[in-house]
């Protein structure tokens, strides 16, 4: 394998003409938006637009953009390529009503006649920097991307006036070249490296080696898709944001390198982490100098000086800095970074407590670091920001692991981003950072509007022009529909929350159920029965829109959400009656679930992005000239990323369906063939009188994740004579809520409360004074309870009053990732005396734990005991009771 270094290629001598020729960058810049163009609406209209870069700023120093008529023609002028591909963003929007968007759908049909500009329109960014992506996009979402698709990304981003774009395609090269440094053979670094789909936690520090090795013509082609991204950033006015040294090294590093002192990094969800070189401070010990040193000299090699931004995280999510000092870390890190571009600003990424005073004290040059303040929308951290004179990026992430959901938070944005803006010295910009792009478009939409506006929006109203854009016009019937999802799924959200609510569909089965990943959860604060009477104004609009690619999307968007409310609600009912043994009604509710779910199914397939066949033909056709065992391995990165994620003991430890999707085929031969094994188990208990037979699902997932479709091919859903319109029918007159209580075998027993919520617990140590008993009780997964010394076994008691009907019990340990080596056990009181009610055997605890209880009782004991010895307190995020107010339900 032969890689030329970037001085030696065609790439370097464009990018070096470009920086020193202005004349030459302005005309290359309006060539690449002409093409855009071209893209976005057809070669026809090229001519229609014409492209001016100007000087124009908006009064605070960032981009502007001026859009008029002249000669029949639109001129757009701004001051680089992405400000003026945002005047043309929003002509498209307001006057054409065009919406390009290659992830959700696009719009583009133009209207027959150019729409004419009455008079000339001056645009401002409030803020200098709008930002894209986050290191778990590339996985989720863009693990198997080309050119093409990155192209139609670029052309979005710019757009949408991103400015500022994570930038990791590549980067195994980096490495590559790096460890050849220092001894490593090509075998081990194959090793190192892990599969395609999973290098962003590789890149975080998080993990190693899985789902690989990598053939050597990926470092090959991606390297040059890297060169082109960069090439066609660079015209845009885009800046890509590399990586920067960590540290990171493989386990080993000493046996190479006996000099070296290596900090082992221990375990991440299940997965072995690299190690990391130990921080001395002093340049004379220090290996992690001339490391750092190596690491950008290889990366100036492979790409040049594209840019001054570098992203990194030192022990992200955890690991171990030993006796290190945090700020001592930070220090040498940035210092590195200086050292090998002075002009080097450091991304940094806060994500559950990443960032901290005392790192941010360490910074050499605060004013060279740029924070993301990843979660701003739901968990905002940038007061510690203000108070360390840190520029900082107010973010978004609002998907999790391609998790999937009508949902989102229109108010948040619309209010929340000016808000913050006016009481800030120091936010720099607005960011989109979802760790996949697999939900609520109109999110994306509006997060990158509000980078133009400098007040809160008018929701409604930007809702109806949303409306007109997203699908080329309106009626009466989509803006009811539009104002019914805007009152429910996308309102202002009260609790914390990591994405949309999940599917009792793709979870692994069982008799309870309150997520289907283990930091998911299924709290829909709307009214569904309310959502639902959306379905019907999109059925209504139905033969006017649809031809539509966007309007099929939200369509069929909205009608999995349905089934998937009524899921939920029909597994609950269907458990009861196998509580009842009542045979005959678990056999008809457990029928009606089943066949819900290959409506799904067959719904889903009305739309290519919502595909799992589309996802492998990415996997087995991302490699050119790849193998038929190439192909296999990308396509095993493929499937198991969304289901098992990692082997058993990643799987079983976190990790199981992290990211799950609602998709067509996926839906049909995994989710389906999991629900049918326990439902006929579970009949057969009935039917004997017997405890269900136990069964590991893990075995099925790891079979069905090691598939190949070169030897089975996929099972996808037939149309037949069905149209989406008949199936969404369908879905509303037999499997909403509103008609299914209609029918009196589907009267939906009451939902189960939190009959905790509010009460005061107590316990047997005394708790922390930041971190009260309250917390446990108060409905927040980001309050937790801690107690203020360590002993074990610690105790944690809910009186409930008097004695009510229990349908659980669950506790949620603190969100992050990582796990806590305890045991439990949980006690209900009936009649004076304590029961120890049966659990699962657990080696670790992490996310929610589920208890099945249906029982009367009015106490609840829950144990904690330390498996090993740990020298941290207790602590526990919240500790629920569901159930009914009375003795029965």
């Amino acid at each position: 394998m032969e890689i030329k270094n970037f001085q030696q290629t065609p790439w370097c001598a464009e990018y070096q003409r470009f920086q020193s020729d202005p004349a030459y960058a302005r005309e290359k810049t309006a060539r690449e938006l002409s093409g855009l163009v071209g893209r976005v609406i057809g070669d026809p209209w090229k001519n229609s637009f014409v492209f001016r870069q100007e000087e124009i700023q908006s009064a605070n120093g960032g981009d502007a953009c001026e859009l008029y008529e002249e000669n029949g023609k639109i001129v757009i002028c701004g001051p680089n390529g992405v400000a003026m591909a945002s005047g043309f963003n929003y002509y498209l929007k307001k006057y054409a009503l065009v919406n390009f968007n290659p992830i959700f759908g696009s719009n583009v049909k133009m209207p027959s006649v150019l729409p004419r500009l009455d008079k000339k329109i001056r645009r401002s960014a409030n803020y200098p920097i709008r930002y894209a992506l986050n290191f778990c996009t590339y996985g989720y979402t863009m693990a198997f991307w080309g050119w093409k698709e990155y192209e139609a990304l670029l052309d979005w981003f710019a757009l949408n006036g991103v400015n500022l774009m994570l930038d990791i395609v590549g980067q195994e090269e980096v490495q590559r070249r790096f460890l050849k440094e220092y001894g490593y053979t090509e075998e081990e670094i194959r090793e190192y490296i892990p599969g395609p789909a999973y290098l962003p936690w590789f890149f975080m520090q998080n993990m190693s080696g899985f789902g690989g090795p990598l053939p050597d013509q990926w470092f090959e082609q991606r390297v040059e898709l890297a060169r082109r991204m960069h090439d066609r950033m660079q015209a845009f006015g885009i800046h890509p944001v590399l990586m920067g040294f960590s540290g990171m090294v493989p386990k080993d590093f000493g046996a190479k390198r006996p000099d070296a002192s290596v900090i082992e990094q221990g375990l991440w969800c299940g997965f072995s982490r690299p190690a990391m070189l130990r921080v001395y401070g002093s340049k004379g010990r220090d290996f992690f100098e001339p490391a750092a040193d190596t690491f950008y000299e290889k990366q100036r090699e492979v790409f040049g000086p594209v840019t001054h931004y570098y992203a990194v995280d030192p022990f992200h999510e955890g690991g171990n800095m030993g006796d290190m000092e945090p700020a001592a870390v930070y220090r040498a890190v940035q210092r590195k970074m200086l050292e090998n571009d002075p002009k080097a600003i450091w991304l940094l990424m806060q994500w559950q407590g990443q960032i901290s005073d005392e790192k941010l004290s360490g910074l050499c040059k605060p004013q060279q670091a740029l924070v993301l303040d990843l979660q701003a929308d739901r968990r905002p951290y940038h007061e510690m920001m203000e108070r360390h004179k840190t520029p900082w990026i107010w973010s978004m992430v609002h998907n999790f692991g391609g998790r999937m959901g009508v949902d989102g938070d229109v108010v948040t944005l619309a209010r929340n981003i000016p808000a913050a803006y006016s009481e800030s010295s120091y936010m720099k910009g607005v960011g989109a950072a979802p760790e996949a792009f697999n939900s609520g478009p109109i999110m994306y939409d509006l997060l990158f509007d509000m980078a133009w506006e400098d007040k809160p929006v008018d929701c409604a109203q930007y809702v109806r022009d949303y409306i007109k854009s997203r699908y080329g016009g309106s009626n009466g019937h989509l803006e009811q529909a539009w104002d019914i999802l805007l009152r429910t799924a996308y309102w202002k959200k009260e609790t914390y929350a990591q994405g949309a609510g999940e599917s009792v569909i793709n979870a692994r089965p069982s008799e309870t159920f309150r997520s289907a990943s283990t930091w998911g959860h299924s709290n829909f604060e709307y009214d569904q029965k309310a959502l639902e009477q959306a379905l019907p104004e999109f059925i209504a609009a139905y033969d006017e829109y649809q031809d539509s690619e966007t309007f099929r999307y939200d369509m069929v968007d909205l009608a999995k959400q349905v089934l998937s409310n009524t899921a939920n609600r029909l597994h609950q009912q269907m458990m009861a009656a196998y509580y009842s043994k009542d045979l005959s009604l678990f056999e008809k509710l457990s029928g009606k679930f089943l066949d819900l779910i290959r409506l799904e199914d067959r719904i889903l397939s009305f739309c290519p992005a919502f595909s799992l066949e589309k996802w492998i033909q990415s996997a087995r056709n991302a490699l050119d000239g790849g193998s038929e065992q190439e192909k296999d391995l990308f396509e095993f990165n493929a499937r198991a990323l969304i289901t098992t994620w990692g082997d058993f003991q990643n799987s079983e430890n976190c990790l199981l369906d992290y990211s799950n999707r609602q998709w067509s085929g996926l839906t049909q031969s995994y989710y389906l063939k999991r629900w049918e094994n326990f439902i006929q188990r579970y009949a057969d208990s009935l039917k004997t009188g017997k405890e269900p037979a136990p069964f590991s699902y893990f075995p099925m997932e790891w079979a069905w994740a090691n598939q190949k479709t070169r030897e089975e091919p996929l099972e996808t859903s037939s149309h037949s004579q069905d149209t989406l319109k008949m199936l969404a029918q369908k879905v509303f007159e037999e499997y909403s809520q509103i008609a299914m209580e209609k029918d009196e075998t589907y009267q939906f027993i009451p939902k189960p409360v939190n009959l905790a919520l509010g009460l005061q617990a107590t316990g047997t140590a005394e708790a922390e004074a930041a971190y009260p008993y309250c917390n446990l009780t108060d409905g927040k997964l980001d309050t937790i309870w801690k107690a203020a010394e360590v002993q074990w076994p610690v105790s944690l008691t809910i009186d409930l009053g008097r004695e009510k009907y229990l349908s659980r019990i669950e506790f949620s340990m603190p969100q992050i990732a990582g796990d806590f080596p305890l045991s439990y056990w949980v006690e209900i009181f009936q009649k004076d005396s304590w029961t120890v009610l049966p659990t699962a055997n657990r080696d670790t605890l992490l996310g929610t734990i589920s208890i099945p209880a249906n029982c009367i009782a009015s106490k609840v004991r829950l144990t904690l005991q330390e498996k090993q010895p740990w020298e941290s307190a207790a602590e526990l995020a919240e500790f629920s009771v569901y159930g009914f107010d009375g003795a029965s339900m």
